[in-house]
């Protein structure tokens, strides 16, 4: 229930919080710092989870037994030397989890469109759009998005050299400290609550109101089947290929095989995607009109590209942490389980390796789907004349007001991504059956 509610912020899609905030937002026109707080305060309730995704599969270079050890040698000392020495030891063991998750919260926050967009801040990728529609030549906007582009980049190329010195650093996955006592976990909770009631719970409120009335209807003619296929298409092929690159290039740089070279191919491929998905998108569209690659101009190549070029950055440090967690003695003895006679024991290896290893690879790939799934910029420029995605569909229908059949599309839209979590959940005996004859 805590990873639930952990995880809600970031997979309601920006559209949707957008959507649902526009008008409170519009009413603080004349309040321009009030609104960047509310801006503020929800892109900071959607990243948190990322951090604390970062944190918990950041592979932890202090083992339990360390801790234990460190705490026992400190018993004799004063307080004051006690205090400053656990602190010291435990930024220690955790600064490089700390600087991948900052750097990556940053990213994501620093080439925020839709919901700046969709709030009218003053971020500059808002300014960027508005310079590019009123006619900007591509060359020049890409010339005034160089400096953004060149501090992500420099960001991202520290956190890989962060991630690569700490490659071998650790085996397990890192530990998160639980909550003790009563007002602590009561604090994570209401958090959680929190969080989730202001990005999730109130804009369904408020923008899927008139859900119930419009099922009817859209159950007699389902017209987003479509573009929901098309979406679902769209994501799934973008997710797959970002993950498994991002894999590949994750496995040589973790394992040593030319890391160096791969660590540089790496960097380079990841530079696209920080362009943003406009900026990205605009150069997808010129590339594809050029006399060569005019043929693929209307198919799905050119988003199915550009998708997974922008997922590609976030996949590489999210699979770098996931190869830099070694099997560790307890993951190879749950393997060993898999040669046991009893049924009993065989399905228990499964259990063990699921909740060890094949979650923490299904999580990321579920994310890098709805990611995907929710991209509504680079839908709307490159999508091809006979699959329009689902989200580009509802985003034009939403200038004509809130109505009961768009409310319940909206619904069925959203709900696509928790269905195939639930059919992947149920099938995650056989994602661990996979991992152990893998």
């Amino acid at each position: 229930m805590a990873w639930l509610l952990l995880l809600l912020p970031y997979l309601t899609p920006v559209l949707l919080v957008g959507y649902a905030y526009s008008s409170f937002s519009l009413s603080l026109i004349h309040y321009p710092r009030a609104n960047e707080v509310l801006y503020d305060a929800l892109v900071l309730l959607k990243l948190v989870p990322v951090a604390v995704l970062v944190l918990h599969l950041y592979p932890s270079p202090v083992s339990p037994e360390a801790l234990h050890c460190h705490r026992i040698l400190q018993v004799a000392r004063g307080i004051p030397a006690r205090l400053l020495s656990s602190l010291k030891f435990r930024l220690r063991a955790s600064a490089g989890a700390n600087c991948v998750a900052f750097a990556l919260v940053f990213l994501f926050a620093f080439g925020e469109f839709e919901m700046a967009s969709l709030l009218g801040t003053g971020s500059w990728t808002v300014k960027l759009f508005d310079a590019q529609a009123g006619g900007l030549l591509l060359g020049e906007s890409l010339y005034l998005a160089l400096l953004p582009v060149a501090l992500e980049a420099a960001l991202l190329g520290a956190v890989l050299g962060v991630l690569y010195r700490g490659r071998r650093s650790g085996a397990l996955p890192g530990h998160l400290r639980a909550a003790s006592g009563r007002g602590a976990r009561a604090a994570v909770w209401g958090y959680l609550g929190l969080a989730a009631g202001a990005l999730t719970v109130l804009p369904a409120f408020l923008v899927l109101r008139g859900t119930f009335e419009g099922l009817r209807v859209l159950t007699e003619n389902f017209v987003l089947a479509r573009d929901i296929g098309a979406s679902v298409l769209f994501a799934l092929g973008a997710s797959v290929c970002a993950y498994l690159g991002a894999g590949w290039f994750a496995g040589r740089i973790v394992s040593g095989r030319r890391a160096r070279t791969a660590l540089l191919w790496t960097f380079l491929l990841c530079v696209p995607g920080l362009l943003g998905a406009l900026l990205l998108s605009l150069l997808v569209l010129s590339v594809f009109q050029l006399p060569g690659l005019h043929a693929a101009y209307d198919t799905p190549v050119p988003l199915l590209g550009a998708l997974v070029l922008l997922i590609f950055p976030f996949a590489l440090v999210l699979r770098i942490l996931l190869h830099s967690q070694r099997p560790g003695e307890a993951l190879h003895l749950a393997g060993m389980l898999k040669e046991a006679p009893a049924p009993s024991s065989r399905r228990n290896a499964r259990r063990l390796v699921w909740e060890m290893k094949s979650s923490r690879l299904f999580l990321v790939a579920f994310l890098l789907f709805c990611w995907a799934y929710f991209d509504m910029t680079a839908s709307s420029l490159l999508s091809p004349s006979n699959m329009t995605p689902v989200l580009v569909r509802l985003y034009n229908l939403m200038h004509y007001g809130q109505m009961a059949v768009l409310s319940a599309m909206v619904c069925a839209a959203f709900l696509v991504p928790l269905v195939f979590l639930c059919i992947a959940w149920a099938m995650r005996g056989l994602l661990a059956r996979l991992y152990l004859h893998g």
